[in-house]
């Protein structure tokens, strides 16, 4: 079985669709032959309307055909967002009172439906209680289907998203690993490699108040080792030259560089450019004042890449003056807000 993704990308699974519905795949209950339904180009019928129905297929099939509609405009888009969310949560709920058997189809898409709106109203949660709760229902999900699928792929890889970026550390550490094992479970090489990512990130979400683990040798060849910085504020920015968003943020570092540096600020950024060539052209042009670290050895992938789980650049991880890590949160204004108040103000432009 070959499942889509992509371990050296971003993976915005919030933005698949609004309420999660874009992460479905149709039933195998259509197999055959699909139900008849209204098409959503009738003008008597409005998209978010759910059919007023006890066929759990027609319910299925207006699940779908909610995920194949296309705005045509901004407007069109902010109703979707706010409308979507909640025609399929009926839809699916309905279904779930019509179809008790757990092992049908329709009832694995509807919970499934219900869950991704679920994953989706974490970004806005600051309570632990509901990540957890939801990362735990996830992972009973997913480790109880009968038939582990693409659909299982993305609510996992969904919460994953949620995990590293949006919820405590304490619950990403916590659960991250038990995605892994799902994964691993599966025997799929793809999905193994994904689960030791999982696991990465959760030894990454872990490291506020430890040392972290970075060697290896300067782009110049000499050998380098964080460690050695204890005493200085430290930024370690993972990076690469075909990473706009990355190469955005370097102005501001370099005047932040350029005001702290003698206060004790330091600046270590990780290449993780495959191509060496790409990157001395790119050094040359333009002369990054701090350290770069590349691992010429394994073609850029170097070895912190795989042990915090860096999957998306940029990754920036600020280390405190007695070497143990601080945050994950330093770019634009929060980096001068941590440098601030760890080595003193700046005087204003």
């Amino acid at each position: 079985m070959n499942f889509a993704f992509n371990r050296h990308a971003l993976l915005p699974l919030a933005a698949f669709a609004f309420s999660g519905i874009g992460l479905l795949s149709p039933c195998s209950v259509f197999a055959q032959e699909a139900p008849a339904v209204v098409e959503l180009t009738d003008p008597k019928t409005h998209v978010y309307v759910v059919p007023k129905t006890d066929n759990p297929k027609e319910l299925v099939a207006f699940l779908l055909q909610l995920q194949q509609f296309q705005p045509n405009d901004e407007k069109e888009a902010n109703e979707f967002q706010e409308k979507a969310p909640v025609a399929s949560r009926q839809a699916a709920e309905r279904i779930l009172v019509l179809v008790k058997d757990e092992k049908d189809d329709m009832h694995q898409l509807a919970r499934h439906v219900l869950i991704a709106n679920d994953i989706q109203a974490l970004y806005g949660s600051k309570d632990p209680k509901q990540h957890a709760a939801v990362a735990e229902t996830v992972v009973k999900f997913v480790a109880g289907t009968p038939k582990f699928g693409q659909d299982h792929v993305n609510l996992v890889m969904m919460l994953s998203d949620v995990l590293e970026n949006a919820s405590p550390d304490e619950i990403g550490s916590k659960y991250l690993p038990q995605l892994a094992d799902l994964f691993a479970k599966t025997k799929a090489e793809e999905l193994i490699e994904q689960a030791e990512i999982f696991r990465g990130v959760a030894r990454r979400l872990q490291l506020p108040g430890n040392v972290m683990n970075l060697k290896g040798k300067t782009f110049e060849g000499k050998p380098f080792d964080v460690a050695d910085l204890k005493g200085k504020v430290v930024l370690v920015d993972f990076w690469a030259t075909w990473c706009g968003f990355c190469i955005q943020e370097f102005p501001h570092v370099q005047e932040l560089y350029k005001a702290y540096k003698d206060r004790g600020f330091e600046v270590v950024g990780v290449s993780l450019d495959e191509d060496r060539a790409a990157l001395a052209g790119f050094l040359k042009e333009n002369k990054l004042p701090w350290i770069v670290v590349h691992d010429e050895e394994h073609n850029g992938n170097h070895p912190a890449q795989d042990e915090y789980g860096i999957s998306g650049l940029p990754t920036v991880i600020l280390i405190g003056k007695d070497g143990k890590v601080i945050t994950f949160d330093a770019r634009g204004e929060q980096l001068d807000e941590q440098l601030s108040k760890l080595l003193g103000p700046i005087a204003p432009k």
